[in-house]
């Protein structure tokens, strides 16, 4: 039986002095990637780490990412993502543009030197390797620099970025785009932290900036740049032409439809990659690699979990076997499975030769004890419990702060972690209400960095979950598991734009459209228009927009927020406003001038209300924040002011008016529910009127989670109950 490790550099040492694979095991919770970021910090090379799948390779990222006090990808860190694509092989789908950047940003650090991979630290679903990439020498043939004070002409640079993959748009924003502007070229490579501008003078490349995809503010200037192809179907129209007669021949041989096949040929030709164009990579690239030809040959590679990922690279060959006779069921020609992937016994071997660490949670014994390093590391599965037990009790957190104290008399380290700052300042207030001294830390650093022996840290962190480290006197907490699961939001957009982007999303030609300045028409769906000095260029696209009279207005899709869907009473078609006409700014005025009437209307129910006398209920108190911190979500900053706006409220005399506005799924009933949280626990009733049945049994069912545990009685009343019922 293998003794457990001792300190932090016994486990190191023992680990690179490794002459083969060695299993890490008893790691719970966040510890396997906490051993994992000291195995990168112990090390210059680059490091490979492998998880069962893409669920646990994010939580496995963002862990590893904290502890190391790195950046995110989007802002220039070191820890990458190498993703599987989002579809499977074989479908009839291509994967997401901005998975297949992702993967282009590692493979160019690989293949570009080792100036690009000193201490990159790449995480991956064990299956994003049995795909098959283009070859070191093709990527590297794709790939432009542009250096300042070059000569290169600049439609034979386009020409190329587009062969590659980059999209031609009007503006960059993503990962892919190019965008042309006289003698401006702006793209944005899959491996830049920000898009950049080049800057031509005639022939000669005058500057190149990054700029902030954003504003398109032009930023810091660069003095060479690299931009590698953003994907991994890497054309060339010459060796397409020469291997169109074996497409042909294996597609009628695989019984497919030979119009579908030419059809596919001919968009190929083209320079189009139509859906699903990955199943023929190999007849599409000169050459095909596997991801174990880039890796550099000192890389640490780690494997989470191995059983568990060799078991789900074998289903993943399985399910591509299905894929395949599938789409030649289908009468699709497609490259045979070994050719496309990398069989599982390869992976294996290719594996077993970078003398991987394998990072287990359980510490189970095998065959080969040698080779087997043994760490006690505990969960907080036993704490999760008891604090669910006592959740809505009068000291819901003596359980968590029992072991705090605990730890603390041991002098350990001792962190809470957050992934919201509101989340972490609600955290040290209330440890603070029990007697414990927390202090708040925000910014990222290396996990030797935080805290103190015998001090509580709230850090600002997003950790998969907690652990406890005796060897390490560390103990790290998260606030799901003192508080419950949390569910992340969506990305937070204005109400304006989510409302326009929605509504664009819907269109249709035919359907009814709002323009800012010109009113009602009639979208007769996007065009093609070049404009300008330079008409005979590039084409952009336009929303083509029909008024009263047949007269047309063109939109610029960078203008999109100048248009609304239409919105009004179903069945009942709009009047059309003539372009030009004053019949949409005599609506407008109409308008206006009915809220002036409504205005005083309202000044005068203010002026009453303000007479009248209220019931003032009591501040915030630690039971209102144990319940606010059961809230499976992380507040936004508007949220917040909301709920503190309407709680000011409750606390004075006068009678409260306000109006909480914002879209579907951006916490308005939260709001109400601590609201309500507060009148009930003062001894009144709460009456929450709703517009529809539907609406009705929603918010009965949310307020009934929310309120779990408490000594509160919620219900409803609607047409769906009785009339015994509504009598109760």
């Amino acid at each position: 039986m293998s003794d457990a490790v001792r300190s932090l550099d016994e486990l190191v040492s023992r680990v690179l002095a490794r002459k083969r694979g060695v299993r890490v095991t008893g790691l719970r919770g966040a510890a396997r990637a906490w051993a994992g970021a000291q195995l990168v910090r112990s090390t210059a090379t680059p490091a490979l780490f492998l998880a069962p799948d893409a669920k646990s390779a994010d939580a496995l990222l963002e862990d590893l990412r904290v502890f190391l006090g790195e950046p995110t990808p989007e802002e220039g860190g070191r820890v990458r993502p190498f993703p599987r694509p989002d579809t499977l092989p074989y479908d009839r789908f291509s994967p997401q543009t901005f998975v297949v950047s992702q993967r282009m940003d590692v493979l160019h650090r690989w293949a570009s030197g080792p100036e690009n991979v000193a201490g990159l630290v790449v995480v991956a679903p064990i299956t994003a390797l049995a795909l098959r990439v283009p070859s070191r020498a093709a990527l590297r043939a794709r790939t432009r620099q542009i250096t300042i004070g070059q000569w290169t002409d600049r439609e034979e640079l386009v020409a190329d970025l587009v062969a590659a993959g980059y999209a031609r748009m009007t503006i960059v924003e993503e990962r892919g785009e190019i965008a042309v502007r006289g003698g401006i070229v702006d793209v944005f490579p899959p491996h830049a932290a920000k898009p950049l501008r080049i800057e031509l003078l005639g022939d000669e490349v005058e500057s190149i900036r990054e700029f902030d995809a954003a504003s398109q503010r032009s930023q810091e200037r660069v003095g060479s740049v690299a931009l590698p192809p953003p994907r991994e179907i890497l054309l060339d129209r010459d060796l397409l032409i020469e291997r169109s007669a074996a497409i042909r021949a294996e597609a009628e041989a695989q019984g497919a439809d030979a119009r579908g096949t030419d059809e596919m040929l001919d968009a190929l030709l083209r320079g189009t990659l139509p859906p699903g164009a990955e199943s023929l990579a190999p007849w599409l690239q000169p050459e095909l690699e596997s991801v174990f030809d880039y890796l550099p040959g000192d890389a640490l590679v780690v494997v989470e979990e191995p059983e568990a990922a060799f078991d789900r690279l074998a289903r993943f060959g399985d399910e591509a076997a299905h894929g395949a006779d599938a789409a030649r069921a289908a009468g699709r020609v497609v490259a045979k499975p070994d050719a496309l992937l990398v069989a599982t016994d390869a992976i294996h071997h290719a594996l077993a030769r970078c003398n991987p660490v394998a990072i287990e949670r359980l510490d189970v014994a095998d065959d080969d004890d040698g080779a087997r390093i043994a760490v006690r590391a505990g969960d907080h599965d036993a704490l999760r419990r008891e604090l669910a037990r006592g959740r809505t009790g009068d000291a819901a957190l003596l359980p968590l702060v029992s072991a705090l104290e605990q730890w603390l008399r041991q002098r350990w380290r001792v962190v809470v972690a957050a992934p919201a700052l509101s989340g972490a300042e609600r955290l040290r207030q209330l440890l603070n209400e029990y007697g414990l001294d927390a202090k708040l830390a925000r910014d990222a650093k290396p996990e030797p960095l935080w805290g103190r022996p015998g001090q509580i840290e709230v850090r600002v962190a997003a950790l998969s979950e907690g652990f406890a480290l005796p060897f390490a006197r560390l103990a790290v907490i998260t606030e799901e598991e003192i508080f419950g699961p949390r569910e992340r939001r969506r990305t937070k957009v204005s109400v304006r734009e989510a409302a326009a982007l929605e509504s664009l999303a819907q269109l249709e030609p035919g359907g009814f459209l709002v323009h800012a300045e010109h009113g009602i028409g009639v979208y007769r769906g996007l065009v093609q228009l070049a404009v300008g000095p330079r008409a005979g260029g590039a084409a952009n696209e336009f929303l083509r927009i029909e008024y009263d009279g047949g007269d047309r207005l063109f939109v610029p899709v960078h203008r999109l927020s100048q248009v609304q869907r239409y919105v009004g009473a179903e069945g009942v078609p709009p009047r059309l406003d003539k372009l030009g006409g004053a019949t949409w700014e005599k609506a407008k005025a109409r308008v206006k001038h009915a809220l002036r009437d409504m205005a005083k209307e309202l000044v005068s129910v203010h002026a009453a209300r303000a007479l009248a006398e209220g019931f003032a209920f009591s501040p915030r108190d630690r039971a209102l924040e144990e319940f606010e911190a059961g809230f499976p979500y992380e507040e936004t900053t508007d949220q917040l002011a909301a709920i503190e706006d309407v709680l000011g409220d409750m606390q004075r005399c006068e009678p409260m008016d306000r109006l909480v506005c914002g879209d579907v799924g951006f916490g308005k009933t939260e709001v109400a529910v601590r609201a309500a949280f507060k009148a009930v626990m003062d001894g009144k009733q709460v009456a929450v009127l709703v517009p529809t049945t539907v609406l009705c049994a929603q918010h009965e069912e949310t307020f009934q989670k929310r309120f779990s545990g408490y000594p509160v009685r919620v219900d409803s009343l609607s047409r769906f109950r009785s009339p015994k019922e509504a009598k109760a």
